[in-house]
């Protein structure tokens, strides 16, 4: 291709430089659209090439002297050409997410999984974790706006609707039974011979609370009358309590009842065999939340959705 032709491809006409003006050359002067003659030269747009003292005319013999270098000329173009495809756009910045949740236990561990499988970085998620025992304490900081997306039980969310917080909402559930047992040591091996005992639950109002009353109703024993609760704050410390000999059982949740198990506590209820219906492990935020900040929460459940498949198939990763 000859010379004329790729000029008339570039659409500027290349001119010598002069010293009769001293201003810079333009394109957008009296010589029409892309035209760097003489009669053209104006003052240059407002542009930051031009306050840091780049003129028109500079780049003008740069791009002459680049035409007598027929590969080099091309080679520069080619390169800008490739940059702007090959270099992405720069990202927005990530967006911030606060989650609370009320258990160091395997069902809500998920935020975990995906931290470590790279998924908040994937949905473009600056993700904050923090942990604050009981799902009713959870909730009053849901309601609070001290987080925007909590991961619980169900008794805290659901007391705090019925008492007019309609601004709860569920969009997610991990876990729809009560998998907490009933752990005990020495010769305590059925649900009867708690009778007049002491056990540790995590919190009053919790998931744990409300499992051992759920479990031992269908013994015919209520709370008060037949047993009494310790509030231990989390299930690592109800363990604590319970192997320190402080209470007579402790209500656990995976994984806390194995290592019971192999410290020689045996189990007096196993809850799964029991079934009992409940939103055990939820996701629970505001409406306000979603309609505030929909995309958001979106790509946040399709983190945990893909945690989710990690956690059901990926036995090496977990």
């Amino acid at each position: 291709m000859g010379e004329e032709v790729r000029a008339s491809l570039l659409e500027i006409k290349f001119v010598k430089e002069t010293s009769a003006d001293p201003r810079p050359i333009s394109p957008f002067g009296k010589g029409g659209k892309g035209d760097f003659s003489a009669t053209g030269r104006t003052n240059p747009p407002k542009s930051p090439f031009f306050q840091g003292g780049l003129q028109w005319r500079t780049v003008v013999k740069f791009l002459n002297g680049l035409r007598k270098h027929h590969t080099m000329f091309r080679c520069v173009v080619f390169a800008v050409l490739v940059y702007g495809w090959l270099v992405p756009a720069s990202l927005p910045a990530a967006e911030k997410l606060t989650t609370i949740y009320s258990a160091r236990v395997m069902s809500q561990s998920m935020p975990w999984m995906a931290q470590e499988a790279g998924l908040f970085k994937k949905y473009n998620l600056d993700f904050n974790l923090v942990f604050v025992s009981s799902s009713s304490i959870v909730t009053a900081a849901l309601l609070g706006g001290d987080a925007e997306m909590t991961l619980t039980g169900g008794i805290g969310n659901v007391i705090a609707y019925v008492r007019g917080s309609t601004d709860v909402v569920f969009v997610g559930g991990v876990k729809n039974v009560m998998t907490q047992s009933l752990v005990a040591g020495g010769s305590i091996k059925k649900p009867e011979e708690l009778k007049g005992k002491k056990i540790a639950v995590s919190r009053i109002g919790g998931n744990t609370h409300y499992f051992t009353i759920q479990a031992l109703r269908r013994f015919g024993m209520e709370p008060n009358r037949d047993f009494s609760f310790i509030q231990s704050g989390g299930d690592p410390e109800a363990l604590a309590a319970l192997m320190a000999g402080q209470v007579d059982a402790a209500t656990l949740t995976p994984p806390s009842d194995a290592k019971a198990l192999a410290n020689g506590f045996q189990y007096v209820v196993y809850g799964p065999d029991l079934k009992i219906p409940y939103a055990a492990t939820a996701f629970v935020t505001k409406r306000s939340v979603i309609a505030k900040r929909p995309q958001v929460i979106g790509q946040f459940m399709r983190a945990m959705a893909e945690a989710a498949k990690i956690m059901h198939t990926d036995r090496d990763f977990v």
